[in-house]
């Protein structure tokens, strides 16, 4: 079932709290230019293809999908999980000094958490999220066709609700 971005965020947000451990974020761009996010939890992900309406807000359309073959391992081979991390600030600091590469193994090493604490002396880092050179149309006919399925209704919404701004490129 399609659904607007905001539901399909709203459910991962409610989802990841009750388990932080294990979620991938993958984002990239289709070849018609629209933004396509790839969000897993075990067996299940959603799928956003989105279209920026200014630099802070998307207009989106998503679907639920399952996470299984193909895409099961290759959501398994990417070696960091996304998540919210709370980092010593000072940690931060020296790393970023010293060896910025490094931050990613801290991060990797450092659980996730659900409701972070605002601590004194703490920093909160989301991601790490994955940018792909590649578009994320699927690794197989099903995903193919969803994928063609956001595409249509995201334009048919943008086209009705946002036709000043198409008018402005064409």
């Amino acid at each position: 079932m399609i659904r607007n971005i905001d539901e399909i965020l709203r459910i991962v947000v409610n989802k990841y709290r009750k388990n932080p451990l294990n979620w991938r974020f993958l984002a990239s761009r289709d070849r018609y230019g629209y933004l396509d996010f790839l969000i897993s939890h075990s067996s299940r992900g959603w799928k956003i293809k989105a279209w920026p309406l200014n630099p802070y807000r998307l207009v989106g359309l998503g679907a639920e999908l399952s996470v299984t073959g193909d895409l099961r391992s290759f959501l398994d081979s990417i070696p960091f999980t996304f998540g919210i991390r709370e980092l010593p600030s000072e940690i931060l600091k020296k790393t970023l000094k010293e060896n910025p590469v490094k931050l990613l193994d801290i991060l990797a090493k450092t659980r996730p958490v659900a409701e972070p604490e605002l601590r004194d002396n703490y920093v909160l880092i989301k991601g790490p999220l994955l940018g792909l050179a590649k578009p994320l149309e699927g690794l197989s006919s099903s995903q193919r066709e969803l994928d063609r399925k956001l595409r249509i209704e995201l334009e048919k919404l943008i086209h009705k609700k946002y036709s000043d701004r198409v008018r402005m490129y064409q």
